[in-house]
């Protein structure tokens, strides 16, 4: 049969959606039906010129159609049946680019079959013993038998940079950091089973594997983690027991992702691709033997045996057992490139090394140090200019000389600090191959939009948001956007629309994720927490209080669990990553009509820009970005409300005033409004009156950490030094107004 160029494509990209389905198949469950029905319908409205495929293509939805038309789950023969439909579909596909003839899909699937039946009945008949009885080893046993779907994820993967080469490239620098700490609270684990802390921080991390490495087509390591963390997560609902036997497969789990994720970096650093399978099918039968306690009943040469070894590529390691019961795909032959001549790759590589000669990777922790010690520089020029400014007018090459330093210095400031800064957008491009590989999973139709992408932000930031943004999409994605057919019937596009954007507000950079969804029901919140014991049936809470118990760990208002969400750690995880940044997420939502979060996080560069005010005898510095105006208000610009609450009118605007010295309980040298100074201050668009002694000036400072014990003091973000040496505290606009 002879296909042109469209069907080819279009062969090529049902193969890689349907294989991303199968690998969430598993009998007597239906998650992936609907989608790899849907996909045999596209593909049939693609290649409806070729018979042969139209053919097999029918047969096959027809066998998803009664699944579906009676309610019934996947069965073994279904999902064997339909990889070997995929099978034969990269065969067809990879004859037509040779020029062979493919065989018809009917006799495709016989002669495998029957290949696979001799292989089996050639790894059970029985061996004859060595001559050396000596020499004789007992073969580990199996913990069960390996599902023929598992066996699929034993072959050499391939993996595509053409379009994941920057995502891939992060994925691999998180997974390293994510193992680390697996092994780390496992050990943990082992001389405290009942740590709860440890048992969250190896869900989490097995949980986030999961998920990138879903999207990103990364079958092994998404499999794998998946059924380790189901495991766990028995362990942290107390439905199962933490022994040794899930210490061991957690343990072989994180030491093969480790390999596996060795083989994404050698791509992505050497653009070699895995030479080499490394089998997780038959990790993955132990795991599930592990949760169902079935570890006692296995032999102990079963329970300790070792996953297949990663053979080098001088001796390949035997996969006769490993293929036995699988559906073979015909792979096309090995290609070992030799090595090119140096003159016929030689501007190619001078090219690479130009480029590469003009980066160059530096540690974290060397910019932290540069960092502080432009801080001390700066405090020292602060200090300088204090001294001119006492010694008068009477050198003014010393004043020359303090200008052209503080030029220097300001530049040398700006520079250190752009070395730190990154764009978001390789972040939100993340968020974009997410939303679009989660939509196809969930049977719905999604629009993506992105805004604000080249907001630049401090690197140690856009790696914190990078978690909180995957499960909050996520869930979105899940919870938030209803499907096509419901959208419809609220009298909304079938297709779902999530934004996704970032901006500067006041002293915030606020990171925004809007959609236009159903919304959070707060009545079904309120119900899921009162089931949970979390709050009281007759405790009386506003709907924003109601929101704010998402984020408690655990929670989830899901009703099955899917491969997207519904085991309550996505929120957690938001909420302890924004708050380690000093941040905090706004939740706003309306039944029917969407929901918006709104995460706001501080300015947290190392050097601000500062106004300096005096209260009594103590300074305090505000951030510049977050001061409107500053006035010494006349007696008719202010009011009273009920008595009590003061305000100022300001371009007849009614503002709210805070006085900070009852705010801080200090002593204040002025009382009476009219005799002191008013701060007009801004957060998330509401104004608010900081009522002072006096300003000061205004000046660069640096921040500095007050240390653990006064970390969580609301309306204080840190400290500095000034000029003349003394220390000033640094004031947080939004905390202060949230606290007043």
């Amino acid at each position: 049969m002879k296909l042109d160029p469209h069907q080819v494509t279009a062969l090529e990209e049902f193969s890689g959606k349907i294989a991303a389905e199968l690998v969430f198949a598993e009998a007597g469950k239906d998650e992936g039906l609907i989608p790899a029905y849907s996909l045999l319908g596209e593909l049939m409205d693609q290649i409806d010129s070729c018979d042969e495929v139209m053919k097999a293509a029918k047969a096959m939805q027809a066998l998803l159609g009664e699944h579906l038309d009676q309610g019934k789950p996947w069965e073994t023969a279904t999902i064997n049946r339909l990889t070997a439909f995929n099978c034969w579909c990269e065969a067809l596909h990879a004859a037509t680019e040779t020029g062979e003839k493919c065989k018809p899909f009917d006799q495709y699937v016989a002669d495998a079959e029957a290949a696979a039946a001799a292989d089996a009945a050639a790894v059970a008949a029985p061996s004859a013993k060595p001559s050396n009885p000596r020499a004789e080893t007992p073969a580990p046993q199996p913990v069960g038998t390996i599902p023929p779907e598992l066996l699929e994820l034993d072959r050499i993967q391939t993996i595509d940079l053409s379009e994941n080469a920057e995502l891939l490239g992060e994925f691999h620098i998180e997974a390293v950091d994510h193992l680390g700490q697996i092994e780390a609270a496992v050990l943990q684990l082992e001389g405290d089973p009942g740590n709860r802390d440890a048992i969250n921080s190896v869900f989490r991390s097995f949980h986030t594997l999961k998920g990138v490495a879903g999207f990103l087509h990364l079958k092994p390591i998404n499999r794998l983690a998946h059924e380790i963390e189901s495991v766990l997560d028995d362990v942290r609902t107390d439905k199962l027991e933490f022994h040794q036997g899930i210490t061991d497969v957690v343990l072989a789990g994180r030491d093969l992702i480790e390999k596996l994720v060795a083989q994404v970096g050698d791509v992505i650093h050497a653009n070699r691709q895995p030479d080499t399978a490394i089998p997780v099918s038959q990790l993955i039968v132990r795991v599930r033997a592990v949760a169902k306690r079935e570890t006692a009943a296995a032999s102990p040469a079963a329970a300790e045996a070792p996953v297949a070894p990663v053979a080098t590529p001088s001796a390949p390691a035997p996969v006769a057992t490993t293929e036995a019961a699988v559906v073979p795909a015909p792979e096309a032959p090995t290609k070992v490139a030799a090595p090119a001549p140096q003159t016929g790759n030689s501007a190619g590589a001078t090219a690479a090394s130009r480029q590469e000669s003009n980066t160059i990777r530096v540690q974290t922790g060397k910019l932290d140090s540069l960092m502080d010690l432009v801080g001390e520089l700066v405090i020292a020029q602060s200090q300088l200019v204090e001294g001119a400014r006492e010694a008068g007018n009477g050198s003014g090459t010393l004043h020359r000389t303090v200008g052209h330093l503080a030029r220097i210095s300001k530049e040398l400031q700006h520079t250190a600090m752009s070395l730190r800064m990154i764009p978001i957008k390789p972040t939100f491009q993340k968020m974009a191959r997410l939303v679009r590989d989660l939509a196809v999973t969930a049977g719905k139709q999604v629009s993506f939009e992105m805004h604000g992408e080249d907001t630049e932000l401090d690197r140690n930031m856009v790696e914190e948001l990078g978690d909180p943004l995957v499960h909050m999409i996520r869930n979105g994605l899940d919870h938030g956007l209803e499907p096509p057919a419901e959208r419809v019937a609220a009298g909304k596009s079938d297709t779902g629309h999530i934004r996704l954007s970032a901006y500067h507000q006041g002293g915030n950079i606020v990171v925004e994720l809007k959609d236009d969804g159903r919304g959070i029901n707060p009545e079904k919140v309120f119900k899921k927490a009162v089931e949970k014991g979390l709050v009281n049936p007759n405790q009386r809470l506003t709907d924003e209080e109601i929101f704010k118990l998402i984020f408690l760990p655990g929670f989830s208002t899901a009703e099955k669990i899917t491969d997207i969400s519904g085991r309550g750690v996505g929120m957690d995880v938001v909420k302890r990553n924004i708050e380690r940044l000093r941040g905090s997420v706004e939740i706003h939502s309306e039944l029917g009509k969407g929901s918006t979060f709104r995460i706001m996080l501080p300015l947290t560069m190392a050097i601000i820009d500062g106004l300096i005010v005096r209260v009594g005898q103590d300074r305090f510095i505000l951030p510049t970005t977050s001061v409107q105006v500053a006035l010494r208000p006349q007696a008719d610009m202010l009011a009273t409300i009920q008595g009590r609450s003061e305000v100022i009118v300001v371009r007849g605007k009614t503002i709210p005033v805070v006085r900070l010295h009852r705010r801080l309980a200090i002593e204040s040298d002025v009382t009476n409004l009219v005799d002191g100074t008013v701060v007009i201050l801004e957060n998330a668009g509401r104004p608010c009156g900081l009522f002072v002694d006096e300003m000061v000036s205004k000046q660069e400072v640096v921040v500095k950490s007050l240390g653990s014990t006064m970390r969580n003091i609301p309306g204080i973000s840190g400290g500095a030094i000034l000029g003349d040496g003394s220390i000033a505290l640094i004031l947080d606009p939004a905390s202060l107004i949230k606290a007043a």
